[in-house]
């Protein structure tokens, strides 16, 4: 897909390790805290990517992502936003969570993609 429209697209935001650089895996739980006015003049999304294939994964909520449409997000009173990606969900946060699978280290990628009209993170303008 190609834009005639200058700096506008997705970015994406790949992590392979968690806080601990150790490789994610299904066994674990991770957040992800989203701040407020991410530069965005579409959506944001969390997907889970499967390591071996590359695809979006399978999982018994057959939900292998959340984003900024997700209905009843659980926002935090300052309009921040913390997502959770994990075998099971936090509780109070299950519609804010992304169910993995259990399985070796590095089962799975987490992307975090932005979908934006101004390439405002490659200018270093914002940082997760």
């Amino acid at each position: 897909m190609k834009s005639t429209i200058p700096g506008f697209g997705q970015r994406y935001l790949v992590t392979y390790t968690g806080a601990d650089d150790q490789y994610l895996s299904g066994e674990h739980t991770y957040k992800l805290h989203i701040p407020v006015n991410v530069p965005t003049s579409n959506f944001w999304s969390l997907t889970a990517y499967g390591e071996e294939d590359r695809l979006m994964i399978e999982n018994d909520a057959s939900r292998p992502d959340i984003s900024s449409s997700t209905k009843n997000l659980k926002v935090n009173t300052d309009g921040s936003v913390d997502l959770y990606i994990g075998q099971k969900p936090v509780e109070g946060f299950e519609k804010n969570w992304v169910q993995t699978n259990p399985g070796k280290a590095g089962s799975h990628t987490s992307v975090f993609m932005v979908q934006q009209k101004k390439c405002l993170i490659n200018r270093g303008l914002w940082v997760i």
